[in-house]
């Protein structure tokens, strides 16, 4: 059920979150609490706009479909009114009628099919209840991936395979995982990369993960024309241009567009 429609000048959805930022971004009015720890944009079809999803881990979850003009709350969008301060969120790229959010909870992981109007408990197999990221298989939108905090001895990293009804443990522990991304790689197949507080991990799938760069890593941000590989640290941006064998320190003004908003503020004004 959406609620209280806000209009707060302000544009901290971006700039509270250093998780979120690389450089130079436009203002965007934001959430009223001033702050978002995850965002996911997709089209919805059924609508015909684009939707941009933000969690706020201290608040709610928001949504906008007017590229952040305008953001309505979303408070009880899940059954349980206990169950809010979403940590992360996943929408599909091409239909934003399906929404996974992450919480600190028993029942960490909720899908809605309806655009976040109801939602359902998708949390089976899933073992440790402090999710930080999603990432969905560029090839196969029922395959999403979740990346949790390290929390006592557990796993923290998750698949499912059939849109949320069933989560596997893929074997990974002792880091914090902040970020997930999901590549087809012409020459090595589906390859995940992982930003962690422990590096970048690279690897399969139940495969021993490589460590390809050691440091706190935060965001991770794949550029399909440039075929470069972005990642940030706490202080500053590395790039690859070979699939993560090699990185070097980003030394560039030019702006990195992380979730996507140049492309659909392009779209809409074409």
């Amino acid at each position: 059920m959406r609620t209280k429609r806000y209009t707060i000048c302000v544009a901290f959805v971006i700039v509270m979150a250093p998780a979120i930022m690389f450089a130079g971004w436009q203002s965007l009015n934001g959430p009223p609490a001033g702050r978002a720890d995850d965002m996911s944009i997709g089209w919805d079809p059924e609508f015909n706009y684009w939707a941009i999803f933000a969690t706020d881990r201290t608040h709610k979850l928001y949504k906008s479909v007017n590229e952040g003009e305008y953001w309505d709350s979303i408070p009880t969008a899940i059954p349980n009114p206990n169950i809010i301060n979403p940590t992360c969120v996943i929408t599909r790229p091409n239909n934003a009628q399906v929404v996974y959010i992450g919480r600190n909870y028993s029942t960490p992981v909720w899908k809605s099919i309806d655009g976040g109007e109801t939602w359902d408990p998708k949390s089976t197999g899933i073992t440790n209840t402090r999710p930080l990221c999603f990432a969905m298989d560029p090839n196969n939108a029922s395959i999403v991936y979740l990346g949790c905090e390290e929390f006592k001895d557990e796993p923290v990293l998750f698949r499912t395979t059939d849109g949320g009804w069933e989560w596997d443990d893929l074997n990974l522990s002792n880091c914090n995982i902040n970020d997930i991304l999901v590549l087809n790689l012409s020459y090595e197949g589906i390859i995940l990369f992982l930003a962690t507080d422990r590096g970048i991990l690279k690897g399969r799938p139940y495969q021993d993960f490589e460590l390809v760069e050691d440091a706190n890593f935060l965001k991770l941000k794949f550029d399909k024309r440039a075929r470069k590989i972005y990642v940030k640290g706490v202080d500053k941006v590395w790039v690859s241009d070979d699939g993560g064998k090699r990185w070097q320190v980003y030394e560039s003004d030019k702006p990195i567009d992380l979730f996507g908003l140049e492309h659909i503020i392009k779209q809409r004004r074409q």
